[in-house]
C-alpha cells in the first residue's frame, strides 16, 4: 500500500494474585495499574527519525519498584495521558503536530510536550 502507517498496542495489565511469587498462587482480578502501551511507526519512504536526547528515549514512564504497577507520577502515568501522549506523537509522525492545541487544548507545556515527542 506504500502509505505511512503508526501501530498503538495497549494492555490493561492482565490479572494479578495475592502472591505472585508461588507458583501455585491463584489470580483474583485484573491487575490495571501493570498496563503498558507500545507505539510502532513506519514509513514507506525512509525510517522515522527519533529523538535520542536522553536515557532512555525509546520509552516513555515506568514502573514503581514496590509492586511493579505503573508510576502515575509520569508525564504518561495514567490511561488518558499515554493516550494523550501517543496521540500527540501519531500527529507528529504525521506532520500534524500544529492541530494538538486546537484538539488537546492546554494539554501539555512546551516543556512537556518536547519530553513525551519521541519523533523527531
Amino acid at each position: 500500500m506504500n502509505q505511512p502507517v503508526m501501530v498503538y498496542v495497549t494492555s490493561d495489565g492482565s490479572v494479578g494474585s495475592n502472591d505472585g511469587s508461588d507458583i501455585n498462587a491463584q489470580f483474583n482480578g485484573d491487575r490495571g495499574t501493570g498496563g503498558f502501551a507500545m507505539v510502532y511507526a513506519f514509513s514507506p519512504t525512509a525510517r522515522p527519525t527519533m529523538k535520542n536526547d536522553r536515557v532512555g528515549a525509546w520509552q516513555l514512564g515506568d514502573f514503581t519498584a514496590s509492586g511493579q504497577s505503573s508510576n502515575d507520577h509520569t508525564l504518561v502515568g495514567t490511561p488518558d495521558k499515554a493516550a494523550a501522549a501517543v496521540f500527540a506523537n501519531y500527529l507528529k509522525f504525521a506532520g500534524q503536530l500544529q492541530s494538538l492545541e486546537k484538539i488537546l487544548p492546554g494539554r501539555y507545556t512546551s516543556a512537556q510536550l518536547d519530553y513525551i515527542l519521541r519523533f523527531a
